[in-house]
């Protein structure tokens, strides 16, 4: 039994639909396949945040010219010095209290400084009250991200953790010159932030 031969065309249109299919297959695949990175979870200013294992609870942040370390000695920057007032703990053991970075509306991230601060060791549900230092260029001020990640995990990784962010607002113009005193973190009683 012999057919008719199949046009060229019905061949063309049949292909395009099985391409447009998979591509289609592909695409809603991809939109609820789980993320391959990090996983932002929104914090609120003055509210306690849960990123496993750290709790976070950021009640504002400043911009100073100058600041005072530890030991009360001036550190200066080429730009300025933006201070992140926080509290926290963790959720299960103690450990390390992760790492902070702010990133800036360019997408630029400053991570702690690492000049004359020590860490601060975070236990369950034994809250820390202290003060972040970031040194910054001025024209990073404005709308700034604040972001926590658990400790150890640092911010380059692409496993599919969560970690904290925060918009924080802070004004170009409010530059206080300072010196800024940043004093030891503090044991807080229960129930305080």
């Amino acid at each position: 039994m012999t057919g008719r031969p199949v046009p060229r065309w019905a061949v063309t249109v049949t292909m395009l639909a099985v391409l447009v299919g998979a591509g289609l297959g592909v695409n809603a695949l991809d939109a609820n396949a789980p993320p391959n990175g990090p996983i932002g979870v929104r914090m609120t200013l003055g509210r306690d945040s849960v990123v496993h294992p750290l709790q976070v609870n950021v009640s504002g942040a400043r911009a100073y010219e100058t600041i005072l370390d530890e030991d009360e000695n001036p550190l200066e920057t080429v730009g300025v010095w933006v201070l992140v007032d926080l509290s926290y703990a963790t959720t299960d053991e103690p450990s390390l209290p992760g790492d902070f970075v702010l990133v800036d509306a360019r997408g630029r991230r400053y991570p702690t400084t690492g000049r004359a601060f020590g860490e601060w060791f975070a236990s369950p549900d034994l809250w820390h009250r202290g003060t972040l230092a970031f040194e910054v260029p001025l024209d990073a001020l404005g709308d700034l991200t604040f972001e926590a990640w658990p400790s150890g995990q640092g911010t380059a990784s692409d496993t599919p953790m969560p970690y904290a962010v925060l918009k924080l607002r802070v004004d170009p113009g409010a530059v206080e010159a300072g010196p800024a005193i940043l004093e030891e973190p503090e044991l807080l009683p229960a129930g305080e932030r």
